[in-house]
């Protein structure tokens, strides 16, 4: 008589965990777990309806001609609609008081300190697009 290897393993033909782990099973409102690009068409749809929004598409454009990730500019085109819902203003006609309203807004709300962080990067790396046509690192 074999012992088993693994106390209290099932020895089968079949690994019941085998499918839990297929992501193609998985779907969060109907996407893939990962499925950035399927979220950065969501949040475009999203986007082209708001003031600014043909900025603001260009700029996750831009993004993409810089190299970055569709999951990082997916991360970014997240916090677009609640930035654009409060910037009341043209962005390449952004002045410091009209940039520092939006960012007293966003360190009023209840979210964590890394999100503020992201949320005031993303502004930042905006108004930069806006006004310079770049937010590309100068070296």
């Amino acid at each position: 008589m074999g012992s088993n290897p693994i106390p209290g393993a099932i020895i089968s033909g079949s690994n019941p965990f085998s499918s839990s782990f297929k992501s193609s099973e998985h779907s969060i409102n109907g996407m893939g777990i990962y499925d950035y690009e399927e979220r950065l068409r969501w949040y475009r749809r999203i986007i082209k309806h708001l003031r600014n929004s043909g900025l603001a598409l260009r700029f996750l454009d831009h993004l993409a001609v810089l190299g970055l990730s569709v999951a990082r500019i997916s991360k970014y085109a997240s916090h677009l609609p609640a930035l654009l819902r409060v910037i009341d203003f043209d962005l390449a006609d952004a002045t410091r008081e009209y940039v520092e309203r939006v960012v007293a807004w966003i360190n009023s709300q209840p979210y964590k300190e890394w999100t503020k962080h992201d949320k005031k990067l993303v502004l930042r790396k905006l108004i930069q697009y806006a006004k310079y046509g770049s937010c590309e690192k100068r070296g």
